[in-house]
Parts: C-alpha cells; sequence; structure tokens
C-alpha cells in the first residue's frame, strides 16, 4: 500500500499525479498518471517532484519531474528512432518499414526527409515522400525502404534526417541498419503485421477484413502452409490463402477474415500458424465483440454512449517482420491497443518490460491506438526473452483500466556491431543526471562498443584514448557524438564502454535534441536529450555526484577535512552546466588562445563570463560570488570563485548552486572550520 504527493519546485502548480495512493503485488504492478499543464507558463524548463511511500514502512521513492516548454508552436518528432533492414545479397530486397511523422503543435508542420548514409554508397536507403505536411495532432506516413543492388554482404548504416523550419527539436535523426546476409541464406518469410485486433458488434455486420503480407527477400522459393487456431475452439474466422509458393523477392498478401455469427460479447483470441521448411510464424489475432443495438448496419451511439471502459487489449502488431533480431541494432516494437468499447486507446501509458533484464521501454501514440518505439539490446541481453507489454489509461471517471500480454522474440549476439546506448546512459558529467544538458555542458555517455579503443586496466586510463591537445578534437578513439543539426561535440575521453564530451554551444533550450554515436561507419539509434538554459552542478572529489565538492582555495590548494576553509577565505568551486557565456568561445576551446596555454602575463586570456551570476549557498547562508564562467585553461571548465561568509556551520556544509530556475543537487560539501 502506497500514498502519493507531488510538488513543483518552479512554474506554479502544473504537476498532478492521479490516484493519490493504491497498492501494487509482485504480480500486479499499479498505473499512476502523471499529468503536466503548460497554461499560465511561458517558455523554459520547470522541475517537480513526486513522492511515492510505502503506507506501512515509510520507504520512499522520489521522481524528478521536467517539464520543458518551447516558444515555438510546433513539435516534431517520429515515431522510432532507428529501423534495421534484413536482407539476402542478390535477393530480392525486404517489405519497406513505415516511419510516422508527427505534429504535436497546433497548425500545419511542413517537413522534408533527407536519407544518408555513412557506408555501401548513397543510394541504397530511400523515403517516400520526401517532403509533406503534417496537421496538429497528427501524423504522415513515409515508406522508408532499402534497395542493396549489387552491395556486398555486410552490415551498412545510414540515417534519415528530417527538417521542419520553425517547428521545436528539428531536426530530428533516424538511425537505419542494414544487415546484407550472403547469397543463398535462408530467412524464411517476412511477416508484417504480426498481430491484428477486429472490432465488432453482436447483431451487426462482419468487421472488414485485414491483410498480411509475406514476404521472401532470399533467392529461393519459400513453400508456406497455414492453419488456423482459436483460444475457445470456435471457427469465427477465416484466412486466405492457407498454402502458397512466395518467390524470390515476391510478396504476397493473406486476407483474414473474422465473422460473428453466434458469438457473444467479449474477447476472442486466434492464431494463424505459419509453416515453411525449418520454420514457423504466429500471427495472433483479437476480436473484440460488444452488445450490439440491433441495427445491421452501424455501431448505434446510444450504444455507444451506454458502454463503459473496462479493460484494455493490446496487441504486438509489429516486430521486425517476426525475425529474430540481433543485438545492437533497433528492433521495432509495435503495439495496437482497443479498450473493451472497440475505441482506439490514444492517452494512457504502453510500456515493454524483458525478462533479459533490459531497461522497461516506453513507447509513444503515433495514431488511431498505435503506440510504437525500437529498442537495443546489449550483448549482454543475448538468447530467448519474454516481453511484458502492459497498456494502461485512466477513465474520465479517474478509473484505472489495464490489459496485459506477454511475446516472444529472439535477440542474436552482434559482436561487431554498433554503438549501443545503455538506458538513461547519457550523464551530467558532474552530478550523472540524465535530466537535461545545458549548452558547453561535460558530459558522459555509457554503453558498449562506442569506440575502438578497448578496455585494458594495464594502460594508461584503462586503455582509453584521453584528448591530447587543445581546441579540443569532435572525433577521437575512432568515435563521433552528434548532435543534430549542431554538428560533432568536442571530444575529452574515448573507450569501448564510456566517452566523455561537451555539448555544442548554441542550443535551442527547452526543447529535444536528438543525438548518436558513430563509431567508424556504424551509428547507434538516436537518443534524445533536453536542452535547457543551464543545469549547474558542482564536481565532487570522488567523481560520484555526491560527497565533497572540487573546491580550491586561491593558492590552488584543495579544499578537504586536512584543509577546511573559514569565514573571510576565497575559494574557487569548479563545476559545469553554466550554459553560454561572454564573449562567446569555439567549441572546444578554451579562454586561452591560440593554443589553450595562457601565458604569465595574462596577455591570451579572455574571461568568459555567465549571462547572469548564480546563487550560492554554503550550508544555507548565501556566499557572495564575484565570478562565474569559464575556467581559463580546461574547455568546459567553468568555475564560481567566491568569499565564505561568516555564519557558515563548521563541518561538512552542504553546498547548492541555484541559477536560472535550476537547482543544483543534494548531498554536496564542503568542509568549514
Amino acid at each position: 500500500n502506497f500514498d502519493v504527493n507531488f510538488s513543483t519546485k518552479t512554474g506554479g502548480d502544473w504537476l498532478s499525479v492521479s490516484p493519490s495512493g493504491g497498492s501494487a503485488t509482485a504480480t500486479q504492478p499499479a498505473a499512476l498518471f502523471v499529468t503536466v499543464d503548460p497554461a499560465g507558463t511561458g517558455p523554459g524548463t520547470y522541475f517537480g517532484d513526486i513522492k511515492i511511500e510505502s503506507s506501512a514502512s515509510g520507504e520512499a521513492i522520489r521522481i524528478p519531474v521536467v517539464m520543458a516548454i518551447s516558444g515555438r508552436s510546433q513539435l516534431l518528432r517520429l515515431s522510432r528512432k532507428g529501423m534495421t533492414f534484413t536482407a539476402v545479397s542478390g535477393g530480392g530486397g525486404t517489405l519497406p518499414q513505415r516511419l510516422r511523422v508527427l505534429n504535436d503543435g497546433a497548425g500545419t508542420l511542413n517537413w522534408s526527409m533527407v536519407p544518408g548514409t555513412t557506408s555501401g554508397g548513397p543510394d541504397w536507403l530511400t523515403a517516400a515522400p520526401a517532403m509533406g505536411s503534417t496537421e496538429a495532432n497528427s501524423a504522415s506516413t513515409v515508406a522508408v525502404g532499402v534497395q542493396p543492388g549489387d552491395l556486398p554482404p555486410g552490415s551498412y548504416y545510414g540515417f534519415l534526417r528530417v527538417l521542419s523550419p520553425g517547428a521545436a527539436s528539428s531536426p530530428r535523426f533516424t538511425v537505419v541498419a542494414l544487415n546484407l546476409l550472403p547469397p543463398g541464406s535462408d530467412l524464411g518469410l517476412i511477416v508484417e503485421p504480426i498481430g491484428l485486433l477486429f472490432a465488432g458488434e453482436t447483431g451487426g455486420p462482419p468487421p472488414a477484413a485485414k491483410r498480411i503480407l509475406l514476404s521472401n527477400p532470399s533467392t529461393n522459393p519459400v513453400a508456406v502452409t497455414s492453419r488456423r487456431l482459436t483460444v475457445d475452439g470456435g471457427e469465427w474466422f477465416t484466412h486466405s490463402p492457407d498454402q502458397e509458393v512466395v518467390g524470390p523477392g515476391e510478396t504476397i498478401p493473406v486476407e483474414v477474415q473474422p465473422n460473428l455469427d453466434g458469438l457473444e460479447p467479449g474477447v476472442y483470441r486466434g492464431f494463424i500458424r505459419l509453416s515453411f521448411p525449418g520454420r514457423t510464424r504466429t500471427i495472433r489475432l483479437n476480436l473484440i465483440v460488444r452488445e450490439g443495438s440491433g441495427s445491421p448496419a452501424t455501431l448505434s451511439p446510444r450504444f455507444q454512449a451506454a458502454c463503459v471502459p473496462a479493460t484494455l487489449v493490446p496487441e504486438l502488431t509489429s516486430n521486425s517482420g517476426g525475425l529474430p533480431v540481433s543485438a545492437g541494432w533497433p528492433a521495432a516494437i509495435g503495439v495496437t491497443v482497443l479498450d473493451n468499447c472497440q475505441q482506439p486507446m490514444v492517452i494512457g501509458n504502453v510500456t515493454t518490460s524483458f525478462s533479459n533484464g533490459h531497461a522497461p521501454l516506453v513507447l509513444g501514440h503515433v495514431g488511431e491506438g498505435l503506440w510504437d518505439e525500437n529498442v537495443n539490446f546489449s550483448n549482454s541481453e543475448t538468447g530467448p526473452v519474454v516481453l511484458t507489454i502492459a497498456a494502461s489509461m485512466l477513465t474520465p471517471g479517474d478509473q484505472v483500466i489495464q490489459g496485459q500480454i506477454t511475446r516472444n522474440l529472439e535477440v542474436l549476439p552482434n559482436p561487431e556491431g554498433p554503438p549501443i546506448l545503455t538506458a538513461g546512459g547519457v550523464v551530467h558529467a558532474a552530478s550523472f543526471e540524465n535530466q537535461s544538458l545545458a549548452a558547453g555542458n561535460m558530459f558522459s555517455i555509457f554503453g558498449e562498443g562506442l569506440s575502438e579503443r578497448k578496455i585494458d586496466l594495464s594502460q594508461p586510463f584503462g586503455g582509453g584514448a584521453l584528448a591530447a591537445s587543445l581546441p579540443l578534437s569532435s572525433e577521437l578513439g575512432g568515435t563521433r557524438i552528434i548532435f543534430a543539426g549542431q554538428g560533432s561535440a568536442p571530444l575529452l575521453f574515448s573507450r569501448e564502454d564510456q566517452v566523455n564530451a561537451i555539448s555544442p554551444f548554441g542550443l535551442d533550450v527547452n526543447e529535444e535534441r536528438d543525438i548518436y554515436v558513430q563509431r567508424g561507419s556504424t551509428l547507434s539509434a538516436a537518443v534524445s536529450v533536453n536542452a535547457s538554459q543551464v543545469r549547474p552542478a558542482a564536481f565532487t572529489q570522488f567523481g560520484t555526484g555526491i560527497g565533497p565538492a572540487s573546491i580550491q582555495t586561491v593558492d590552488g590548494a584543495l579544499v578537504n577535512a586536512n584543509n577546511p576553509v573559514s569565514a573571510g577565505d576565497v575559494v574557487i568551486i569548479f563545476g559545469t552546466g553554466l550554459g553560454e557565456v561572454s564573449p562567446p568561445i569555439d567549441d572546444g576551446h578554451t579562454s586561452c588562445e591560440p593554443d589553450g596555454v595562457c601565458l604569465s602575463d595574462g596577455s591570451n586570456l579572455i574571461l568568459r563570463s555567465v549571462v547572469s551570476k548564480p546563487a550560492v549557498t554554503v550550508g544555507g547562508v548565501p556566499i557572495s560570488v564575484f565570478f562565474a564562467g569559464l575556467s581559463p585553461s580546461f574547455a568546459g571548465l567553468y568555475q564560481i570563485n567566491a568569499t565564505i561568509p561568516e555564519g557558515v556551520p563548521a563541518g561538512d556544509a552542504e553546498v547548492k548552486i541555484t541559477f536560472g530556475g535550476f537547482e543544483s543537487p543534494d548531498g554536496v560539501t564542503i568542509r568549514v572550520q
């Protein structure tokens, strides 16, 4: 049993959570719905907090909430950040995949899509249409395809760059991987979709037939047979054809038609089992039948109004064509959700959790009850995986309704695959929080295969590559970090499990920015980070984000238990995330030009201050700040020069930096005597 409380730190009362309490068991989680209301707030990034507390033990979990409001009226979003195609060299290609361009703002969003590649030449990746317009709160569909032509077997990488001038979070990126197998490879058939949902009412006409596509990407014909199965044993659907030979490069449709005769209201489940040499594919069917109005035509508005949603029916409808997925390459997770009143779920939560320990995946709604995203598994998460797909929705009467299914997936190892980012693995370099980044912010990316430099603890820096000269390069250890629309970030450190970098200056604040990692010609799936005006945090002496801060006295001595400070002492607090500076500076450069080395007479130093001075407290007592800006001879490092006042309590006093509505994390201290 638990209670829920919430509050906001800035921006007024924009946050709410429902319900205010509940209970959860080991097998039945509880759903909470978090709502933000931007009315009455201007552009900016705002912070809140949710506290979930056990009614019995008092154990509590705190969840930070960030609301970023752009100053633009349109918001560009894509249904997926990555796609994978599997084809056979010399074969007939493979089915195109659908990418949806969404307008989460107002008015008409005009967009264009530009394919690009990092290997295999420019022509194997296609997208149609290449431009379009999307109305508010709707989506446009783009068919993304591959044309391998005479490419030799191998792995190829490309991307789709979607631009909408004037829209927030433009451009957006979707990374595309092509796994081209040797001639004669037998993949079996690619099936799309792998699940179907139908809806009808008693006494009404049968639902319209739906189509399944069977595609043969190999160079040999595939003979397929099929049979129908239902959970209740009834024969409430047909499909045609039930056997066929699919030629090389050929795609054939299979029509599926439900029959409502004699069915009572309820949810009916069935299967089509496809069999071909050495393999099977299972297509799952769901039929929702509701009490009819007696009309043979359409659903009665009277009965529609009378139907009260009580449960949700989710189905996995898209999952890489039914093929096994490989670690590192984006795997599609597309889920369609209807309620028992046959209405698509358009507002709610759809999450997928994985039995191999991969972090749960949150899906986004892309239209007509379809929730979509991609997942990237690591090479430590291979083998059979059980997916648990949970959908939940809050009804107008504040009742929570839910639905849950499990499905199976096979993850194959891919040791030569692309960079893989750990879930939540883009973090502030000082605080290790992953909420947002500011311009000029030092940050770290954690993952697998991020760099050509391998872990070797017998070597300096554990085998990693450390930036050896200034200004910083955007390539280190074969690695680049690309910010969509901003170019490559300056790099400080590169190793297969971690890359340290500095976010570019000039970021569009209060918006999401897509970033991805390039190692050689391979590309990670894109991830989105929030860009805020500032995100202040002090570095700590043990590099953990808590404990003694990295603070020096003016003579360069580190402040610690053996060297405490007293009232009147001048200290230098080192941190990052203080944002833009004046005068401006080029990415990767220091304030001492041209080579980053400060001359003893200071003649090549240009002091670069932040846009306004932050407020700093020590032990809750405000201290006098007389400089805040870039540290002279280090790229990306900020410093705050201040004087310790009277009245600071002795001992380990907490250091707090407040700037632009942001507050640095708790638990960072300085020793005072």
